[in-house]
């Protein structure tokens, strides 16, 4: 995390963003109480979890405030809690992050190869 770098917003949410670091090429995810620092792949892989619901709980009993659906972590015993609503305004943010390094990506191959 580099604090004098600037940030590109790539997906934002009225709990969050997730911003491009310009300094250490590294994405700032934000939401509510949550900052997880991610490399790229890491964006894509978890965004193709919240698309499969991969690792992701509906508890019958809701946890701390009405949080009913959790998601695991690759750190053991620690898992994501959200109510309907922030699950899905996470998932779509990530999502957009996801397609926004998608769409960079077929820029940079189309820059590298361009066609005659």
């Amino acid at each position: 995390m580099c604090q004098n770098s600037s940030l590109e917003i790539v997906s934002q949410s009225k709990h969050g963003y997730i911003g491009l670091c310009k300094g250490c090429n590294r994405f700032n995810l934000v939401f509510e109480n949550l900052f997880l620092l991610m490399q790229e792949e890491e964006v894509v892989s978890l965004s193709r979890m919240l698309e499969d619901h991969f690792g992701v709980y509906w508890l019958n009993n809701p946890i701390g405030k009405g949080k009913q659906i959790t998601m695991n972590t690759p750190i053991p015993n620690f898992f994501m809690a959200f109510n309907v609503d922030e699950f899905e305004e996470f998932k779509t943010m990530v999502i957009e992050a996801n397609l926004i390094i998608e769409a960079r990506e077929i820029l940079r191959d189309a820059i590298k190869n361009p066609r005659k």
